[in-house]
């Protein structure tokens, strides 16, 4: 409870220094956590420790540094609670001091009693005016009037002290030491209750990306930091936010559960999301942090929609790189077993680009699994009943994973509208490419590269709304899928039959491919990218009006373009 006394003689100084001391605790465990994981975490992982003591030293590891991102969660919302009061509590004093000077000019003393207040009309008027000598009754309105105004703010300011007295007490730093199984859950909900205090409660709904990019530059730095803390998955889910803030996000969510999954029993469902994400932490941590303009991997988003698991990751900052490519994988991609590998790939990808031009870190290569690949496995020919294919031939996962790809891209537009933008789908993710392109206006790309295709459910290029000059597509000799695909996903024209997008009739690009398997589109030649690569790495980098033409696209048919994209 707060008396008039207090709320009168109150300093905010001390509330204000208290706030600040907070924040920078906040800032201190940030940066120790960034160190914890680069310096030790890392080290340790790159040094190649193996064995049972090393599986529980790196438990332990993670255990600490969760203990440390915990820490500075609990802290930044004591801060965010001692600085919200610091600005509330100041506005009310100022309005209890303002109607004491005015009731005092209306020739009524304020007397103090006790930590309460009396009214005492006997003193002469003030310059304000006030009830004329010998008017009992105008005074008596005025004692009232007064009276009634000074309770109220009191009440209010009771009540905002009751507030931040309960968001206060309910933050309990005996979670940290403690890492108790529920402590993520608790921290995150006293950062939704101190949230709710600077007004931010939930998030808007049903925003496009455009939609989300503008709200999030609406909001004030302050307001953007306590949707970070108090809702992070959301945040980092959402197309439209700067990469930056989506990966800040993003690693928060990926701690916290982790956090809830660790150390009790799991159903069979939770058994495959903590293997998803823990090979996400895997990627995290042998590539390191990531600073908002350096060319490390950034996380976009991460989920268990699917058992086979879900994630985006990017290597360099899509919102600051001059060009970026998209790479989407196909048929039997999961994370768990396949997230090393993908990004192998996405680094022979960022790699091979990055080196075509003078100027470093002007790429940014992305891996989207946002939909469920499907699962394919062949028996063989001596055993073809225990084949399973249904997934693979049908169109159900391409089509629902379509809408958010062509979001996604929409997210990166509503960031930055004059960067170079490609996709570089692979197998039956170049169908999902296709059904993304094929329906309303299309997805708002400059380049689509296929390689090891089996259709992209269109008969032609000029059905993915863009120019078919930017449609680039990698057969390899001995890639037999494109073939054993097309009976379900390649286009049909009258006079061809079922058309590839490779082959001529479809109307784009085919790239030289270099020999190989369904495998094989980003093999290396010694230190140098074998054909395959370096052709999709010319079309990321928009070097199809190069003024040399040895670093044009090589074609096997089609045409390049007159000019190169932004």
């Amino acid at each position: 409870m707060v008396n008039f006394v207090e709320l009168r003689d109150a300093k905010f100084d001390g509330w204000r220094e208290f706030a600040a001391a907070w924040s920078k605790a906040t800032t201190r465990l940030h940066d120790l956590e960034r160190s914890f994981r680069a310096g030790v975490n890392d080290v340790v992982e790159q040094a190649g420790w193996k064995g049972i003591s090393a599986q529980t030293a790196d438990k332990d590891l993670e255990r600490v540094v969760r203990q440390i991102a915990l820490s500075a969660m609990q802290a930044q919302s004591i801060g965010s609670a001692a600085d919200q009061a610091a600005a509330e509590m100041p506005v009310i004093q100022n309005a209890l001091l303002t109607a004491v000077r005015e009731a005092e000019a209306a020739g009524i003393k304020v007397s103090d009693s006790g930590g309460g207040f009396v009214l005492d009309a006997s003193a002469p008027r003030g310059a304000g005016g006030g009830a004329a000598p010998g008017d009992p009754a105008k005074m008596q309105t005025l004692l009232d009037e007064f009276k009634r105004r000074l309770d109220t703010i009191i009440r209010q300011a009771c009540e905002v002290d009751d507030k931040f007295a309960g968001v206060l007490a309910g933050l309990n730093p005996s979670d940290v030491a403690a890492t108790a199984l529920n402590s993520w859950e608790n921290a995150q909900e006293d950062a939704r209750r101190v949230a709710a205090l600077h007004g931010v409660n939930g998030l808007p709904k049903d925003m496009d990306p455009a939609g989300s990019a503008a709200w999030w530059r609406g909001l004030t730095e302050e307001q953007r930091r306590l949707y970070l803390s108090s809702y992070p998955h959301e945040i980092g889910s959402m197309d439209g936010i700067p990469a930056a803030d989506r990966d800040k996000a993003n690693r928060r969510a990926l701690d916290a559960r982790l956090a809830d999954l660790s150390g009790r029993p799991l159903s069979d469902g939770e058994f495959r999301e903590i293997k998803n994400l823990q090979a996400i932490e895997s990627a995290l941590t042998k590539n390191g942090t990531c600073a908002a303009d350096d060319s490390g991997i950034l996380l976009l988003k991460f989920g268990n929609k699917f058992l086979d698991g879900q994630v985006v990751m990017s290597i360099g900052n899509p919102d600051l790189a001059r060009h970026t490519a998209i790479l989407i994988p196909g048929t039997n991609t999961d994370v768990a077993g396949g997230l090393e590998g993908q990004m192998k790939r996405l680094d022979k990808i960022q790699d091979a680009s990055d080196r075509l031009t003078p100027q470093a870190g002007d790429v940014a290569s992305v891996f989207w699994l946002d939909y469920d690949a499907p699962e394919a496995s062949f028996g063989g020919l001596d055993k073809p009943w225990e084949s399973k294919v249904s997934s693979v031939i049908g169109w159900d996962r391409s089509q629902e994973g379509a809408p958010r790809l062509d979001t996604f891209v929409g997210g990166l537009r509503a960031q930055s509208t004059d960067h170079h933008i490609s996709v570089v789908a692979h197998s039956y993710g170049s169908s999902l490419l296709g059904d993304a392109g094929r329906k309303g206006d299309g997805i708002a790309v400059d380049d689509m590269i296929v390689v090891g295709s089996p259709g992209t459910h269109t008969n032609s290029a000029d059905d993915l709304h863009i120019d078919p000059r930017h449609f680039w597509a990698e057969a390899a000799d001995d890639d037999g899928i494109p073939g054993l695909g097309a009976a379900s996903h390649a286009g049909w024209q009258a006079e061809h039959g079922k058309t590839l997008p490779h082959e001529k009739d479809f109307g784009g690009n085919r790239l030289v491919a270099s020999p190989g398997d369904h495998s094989s589109y980003w093999s290396m030649n010694g230190d140098q990218p074998a054909s395959s690569l370096e052709n999709q790495a010319r079309v990321i980098m928009g070097l199809y009006d190069d003024p040399n033409p040895a670093r044009r696209p090589e074609l096997e048919h089609g045409r390049l373009p007159t000019a190169p994209k932004p």
